[in-house]
């Protein structure tokens, strides 16, 4: 995976066609009883992945495990495009309409983005825009982002041990992969969708694969929310299939890599 542009994934903006991914031929339900029902039904999907995570946690071969609970897991390998290094392949199977990964990274909220200035440099290739402007950096694996995500992550967890709560993504989550995720037009599996972890169990916190720059919840005595993004399949994907997103970058854009010109 390499680019130099600011990416903004293929966001389902559209309540009507996320209802229709997620209730095929339910066309005909009023536009707010949609909102709530994705909204639910894509909640239920994550917990039952977190569910699945905790009680997989003392197994010596939780990936296998997780396929039987889950039917699927996300795995990294090389991936099959020549030079863009890893990418995340399908153990088991997904059906369409499941969260396939989560985006995992540090969550900018937009009075806290003048701090990103330092990170938009040619190297940065992992930063996205949800569809409210909020903004995760997920490169958490090298650099000054890195830094950034263990630094933020050490104040907000050292604030949660004070209050007796679990901290966020202190436990292995092999579904936190959706950063990722290679580019690709032809052969896009999935698309990116702003999700938010809200009022969720405490045992389940650790699995959040994120953590606020700032974080707004500060201080308070239990978990709240947390903003984050999903990949979510737009088709079934089989067993050993690398999975991939149509990035979406703008085609009138500045230092568009060749390599998306070249696919799209």
């Amino acid at each position: 995976r390499h680019n130099n542009t600011m990416t903004t994934f293929n966001q389902i903006k559209d309540t009507n066609c996320l209802h229709s991914l997620l209730f095929p031929g339910e066309d005909d339900t009023p536009f707010e009883e949609k909102k709530e029902r994705n909204r639910i039904n894509l909640n239920e999907k994550a917990v039952h992945i977190f569910q699945s995570l905790r009680n997989s946690q003392s197994s010596s071969n939780s990936i296998e495990e997780l396929v039987q609970s889950v039917g699927f897991c996300p795995v990294v390998g090389s991936s099959t495009i020549e030079g863009t290094g890893n990418g995340i392949f399908m153990r088991g199977r997904a059906k369409s309409g499941s969260i396939v990964a989560f985006y995992k990274g540090t969550v900018f909220l937009p009075q806290h983005q003048m701090f990103l200035l330092p990170l938009l440099n040619a190297d940065h290739a992992y930063l996205v825009t949800r569809n409210d402007g909020i903004l995760i950096d997920g490169m958490v694996h090298s650099g000054t982002s890195k830094q950034i995500f263990e630094s933020c992550l050490f104040k907000s967890n050292s604030q949660r041990k004070k209050n007796h709560l679990s901290s966020f993504a202190s436990s292995e989550n092999p579904y936190a992969v959706g950063q990722l995720a290679n580019h690709s037009s032809k052969r896009a599996s999935v698309v990116s969708l702003s999700f938010d972890f809200e009022g969720w169990e405490d045992d389940l916190v650790p699995f959040i694969p994120n953590v606020y720059f700032s974080d707004p919840n500060d201080g308070k005595k239990s978990f709240t929310s947390m903003n984050g993004m999903v990949l979510v399949a737009t088709r079934d994907i089989e067993e050993g299939e690398e999975i991939f997103l149509d990035y979406k970058f703008d085609p009138k854009g500045e230092n568009l890599p060749d390599w998306y010109k070249n696919e799209s």
